[in-house]
C-alpha cells in the first residue's frame, strides 16, 4: 500500500479525523510505501514542532519503503500525470509511485484518489 502524505500524519496524529481508518488500513497492509515527496511534506510540522525524529522513528517502526520517481523518465511521468490530471505534483508523485509499483494507494483526497482510478489504480477511502 502506498501512503500520501494525508494518510501517514493522519496515522500520527490521533486528534486526526482520519486517525482511526488509517491505523486500520496501514494495519492490514502486507507492505507500507511512501513517496519521498510526501515524507517531505510529513516532515514540514514536524520541523516546526522538533518532531522530525518521532516521524522518522515511525516511518522505520512501520518497516516503510521509501520510494521515488526515477530520474528523467520519472520526472516524465509525473509531469503527464500532472498535465493530464490537474493535480498538485506532490499527489502526481504517489500516483506514479503507485502506478509503477503496482500498489493500491492511501488517500483521504478525492481528488487524488479519482484521478488514481481514471488510471486504473485501486485505492482505499
Amino acid at each position: 500500500m502506498l501512503l500520501d502524505s494525508g494518510a501517514f500524519i493522519a496515522f500520527m496524529n490521533p486528534a486526526d479525523r482520519h486517525n482511526s481508518d488509517s491505523t486500520q488500513r496501514i494495519a492490514s497492509a502486507r507492505t507500507i510505501e511512501i513517496h519521498e515527496v510526501s515524507v517531505a511534506e510529513s516532515l514540514v510540522r514536524a520541523n516546526a514542532h522538533k518532531a522530525v525524529p518521532h516521524v522518522l522513528f515511525v516511518l522505520e517502526k512501520l518497516e516503510a519503503t521509501i520510494v521515488n520517481s526515477s530520474g528523467l523518465e520519472g520526472a516524465v511521468r509525473v509531469a503527464t500525470i500532472r498535465h493530464t490530471s490537474g493535480l498538485p505534483l506532490p499527489d502526481c508523485y504517489v500516483i506514479d509511485a503507485a502506478h509503477e509499483l503496482g500498489e493500491p494507494v492511501l488517500s483521504f483526497d478525492a481528488k487524488l484518489n479519482k484521478a488514481a482510478h481514471e488510471m486504473g489504480l485501486s485505492t482505499f477511502t
